[in-house]
């Protein structure tokens, strides 16, 4: 197999009180345990691994990156209130994403407390367990979405495998481990390479796929494979409904 060298642009910090926005957009939350919740994603710039099945290489990779907008939390809050719907009557899930969006664990705080000022109190946020959380960053977060990354990424394990990283988020109550697999194969390498860490009862499986064909094809081998080990099956609700479009 030929290497693969993931082609990241290199992370810019940003200024005081601002953060390096991709996009912001209200749907549904796709996967996991709160598939189907109304969601308000802030999508962040920049990652540290670059996965080669990557959907959003767009936020980091040097030949695909968007601009992207550095925004000050109040321009911030102000569009996320604006793209709520008058109909709706409790507030939708705040999910940041990327990109790796603990690459901002020093700014997120401050963008937190400001949105819970204004009535938002569901903060998810989705990350490859490769940098370890500080003390506020784990006390502000509502629900961890925990995605640790395989050899079928093809990056090098020392650089996907943070033991302390894991252990520290498999420690705390409010967290899932979700996989991106293909085969049986992926499922065995969830069991030698992080089983000694995650709960087998918060394991989630999600087939790898970019498109809605991609995922009808690949998830009844995954649902069975589901079946067999007793793991939980996330779909990918957006790639599904709307198949590869943005801000879905």
């Amino acid at each position: 197999m030929k290497k693969y060298s993931p082609n990241l642009v290199p992370f810019a910090a940003s200024s005081p009180g601002a953060l390096p926005v991709n996009e912001i957009f209200y749907s549904l939350q796709g996967e996991g345990r709160f598939s189907g919740y109304s969601a308000i994603f802030i999508r962040l710039q920049y990652c540290n691994l670059g996965c080669s099945w990557c959907d959003t290489r767009y936020t980091w990779e040097k030949n695909a990156i968007d601009s992207g907008h550095e925004l000050d939390f109040h321009e911030i809050v102000a569009r996320v209130k604006k793209l709520i719907p008058a109909s709706i009557k409790s507030k939708p899930h705040i999910i940041f994403t990327g990109g790796e969006p603990m690459l901002h664990q020093e700014q997120l705080p401050e963008l937190i407390k400001l949105l819970n000022s204004v009535g938002f109190d569901f903060f998810e946020i989705e990350t490859n367990c490769t940098i370890l959380p500080n003390e506020q960053i784990l006390e502000l977060i509502t629900w961890w979405n925990c995605s640790p990354k395989l050899s079928n990424n093809r990056i090098a394990k020392e650089e996907r495998i943070k033991s302390d990283v894991i252990q520290l988020l498999a420690a705390q109550p409010n967290r899932d481990f979700k996989f991106v697999v293909r085969n049986e194969d992926d499922v065995l390498d969830i069991f030698e390479s992080y089983g000694d860490w995650v709960p087998h009862d918060s394991i989630w499986l999600m087939p790898e796929g970019l498109t809605r064909a991609d995922q009808l094809r690949a998830m009844p081998e995954i649902v069975e494979l589901c079946i067999r080990y007793g793991l939980r099956f996330s779909p990918r609700i957006h790639t599904l409904v709307w198949d590869n479009e943005r801000a879905r």
